[in-house]
């Protein structure tokens, strides 16, 4: 092979690395405008709440947006609606997915989740300061009352399986209407999944000091973000890339930072811990 025959083949050779180069780089995520994904949710402090212009705010959309949906390749999109909406949305192949919610045997039928839950969160009781309950040891301490909820939120094994009923409450700021409604008397107690959640609605409404926080006897409940398992979605494939993220990010741990962060901004370190530790 001659010297100038040699210099083509090299040419040759480097034209056609670069042009792979050139492909791999334009097709990587920095170049690809990533694909934009609608996820509803509802408010769920410190986890997700909106902001005085009403953006999502918290750890959970830092999380989705910072960390989650650029290692799956997407942008979230988070839509404020009720709760039973965004099921109904999902079930129909309207929605791709919610941003929270907590893992029952019914939903896995109806919905797609990943391996991997960000949270776990404690079942609680708030009742009035004055209330002689203390504690629940039998679920007869709970039948006699006027609780309040949310209607199509999740509802621990405890509550569940001992049949309590619930005044439920639908629409925005279900938290801390129904914390509101026991200050005024017309409930006997709320119910929350999560105890962080009844903490931060009843701050938010500045009522902490004026009830107890009871967590019911049985064990936390996982929470994930949820996808739609309707046909019209499967060429995304979300939950399985999601949980390809959340291993990749270590999500466990990063998640868990957020929150730390978030805390601190939202309830006094004083405050948090004397009720959580």
């Amino acid at each position: 092979m001659t010297v100038i025959t040699q210099n083509n083949h090299f040419s040759h050779i480097k034209s056609i690395v670069l042009k792979v180069m050139i492909m791999a780089l334009l097709t990587s995520p920095l170049f690809v405008k990533a694909e934009s994904v609608s996820l509803g949710y509802f408010t769920l402090a410190p986890h997700i709440f909106q902001d005085k212009d009403g953006n999502a705010v918290g750890p959970l959309p830092e999380f989705l947006n910072k960390h989650i949906g650029p290692a799956m390749g997407v942008t979230f999109k988070l839509v404020n609606m009720p709760l039973a909406r965004i099921l109904k949305e999902m079930e129909r192949g309207e929605l791709p997915g919610g941003a929270l919610f907590g893992c029952t045997q019914d939903r896995t039928v109806t919905y797609n989740y990943p391996v991997h839950s960000f949270y776990s969160m404690q079942p609680v009781i708030a009742v009035l300061k004055s209330s002689p309950l203390d504690e629940i040891s039998l679920p007869a301490n709970l039948k006699k009352l006027s609780i309040g909820y949310v209607t199509d939120a999740i509802i621990s094994l405890y509550m569940k399986n001992n049949q309590i009923e619930f005044l439920n409450l639908s629409g925005n700021n279900t938290w801390q209407r129904n914390v509101k409604m026991l200050l005024e008397g017309r409930l006997d107690a709320v119910y929350s999944p999560a105890e962080i959640n009844m903490m931060h609605a009843a701050n938010n409404v500045n009522v902490l000091d004026k009830i107890k926080i009871i967590r019911l006897p049985e064990a936390p409940i996982k929470l994930y973000s949820l996808f739609s398992n309707d046909k019209a979605f499967d060429k995304l494939n979300l939950a399985t890339k999601y949980d390809k993220a959340f291993k990749q990010v270590n999500g466990a741990h990063v998640y868990k930072s957020l929150l730390s962060h978030w805390e601190g901004k939202l309830i006094s370190e004083k405050i948090f811990k004397s009720k959580v530790e």
